[in-house]
């Protein structure tokens, strides 16, 4: 196992965790790859969708990168660039986590980090911000986990002001990610629960329907129960208080949906 800790140079760090290829079968192949984005409304990183998410990856024959991006009072454009720098440093090394394609995965506002990369990793400045040619920057394909996507109606308003600095909707709408799908979006694979009272279900609604507008290829599952930040709906990642009330064993299957669409890109 490749177990490894790396400071980025815009700040935040990566955690990598791949496994060794095995030489007594064939020390020749490569993986595809996940960056992870765990939640936490830019106020924290979850660690309930951080290492437990990156070791079910691993189980699934995908080598996992957990990042851990800086949160307020840090403003955007922080995080972008560390999710955007962090894809690169994975590509750039892919040789050595032996990795080929690289999808990127985020919950909850990660699920905003992760699609502002999905739908900014073209965008002039970045590249030139990192001195990094766009196609480092660009995700092979996106898993967004009951996102936040909208700055509108249905946003979630902590998390933009945590990203803004900004308690006003106004100032919110430049990170509406819906307008800013177009045919360079990755490939992208979503769910949400319809009773989500956090981040609602119309997040991703409306995301998939900007796909669709896009001619931009993409899954998307709805399970009828569970509240908020699921994460992997099991007792690893249950708070102990709220385990019966919170764990819904039905939305366990995501991950294999996932890893299957990782796979397939």
């Amino acid at each position: 196992m490749i177990y490894e800790k790396i400071n980025l140079p815009h700040g935040g760090k990566l955690t990598a965790y791949c496994p060794d290829n095995l030489t007594e079968i064939n020390d020749t192949r490569s993986w595809r790859g996940v960056l992870i984005c765990p939640g936490g409304a830019y106020a924290m990183v979850s660690q309930r969708e951080a290492e437990p998410i990156a070791l079910q990856m691993v189980a699934r024959d995908i080598c996992a990168f957990v990042l851990e991006y800086d949160v307020a009072p840090a403003r955007y454009p922080t995080q972008l660039l560390q999710a955007a720098e962090a894809m690169a440093y994975i590509k750039e090394n892919k040789e050595k986590y032996y990795v080929n394609e690289v999808a990127v995965m985020g919950f909850s506002a990660g699920g905003h980090l992760a699609a502002s990369l999905g739908t900014k990793w073209h965008e002039t400045w970045l590249s030139e911000k990192l001195c990094k040619p766009s196609d480092l920057l660009r995700p092979d394909s996106m898993v967004l986990c009951y996102p936040v996507i909208t700055a509108g109606e249905f946003t979630h308003a902590g998390s933009m002001e945590n990203l803004t600095g900004s308690t006003e909707p106004k100032d919110w709408e430049a990170y509406s990610l819906e307008k800013l799908v177009s045919d360079k979006t990755p490939r992208t694979f979503l769910w949400h629960t319809w009773e989500d009272e956090g981040v609602p279900v119309e997040n991703s609604l409306l995301f998939a329907s900007a796909l669709r507008k896009a001619g931009v290829l993409a899954e998307m599952h709805i399970y009828p129960h569970g509240s908020h930040g699921q994460s992997l709906s099991t007792e690893r990642v249950t708070f102990p208080e709220q385990f019966y009330s919170t764990m819904v064993p039905a939305v366990r299957n995501w991950i294999d949906m996932a890893a299957r669409w990782i796979k397939e890109g």
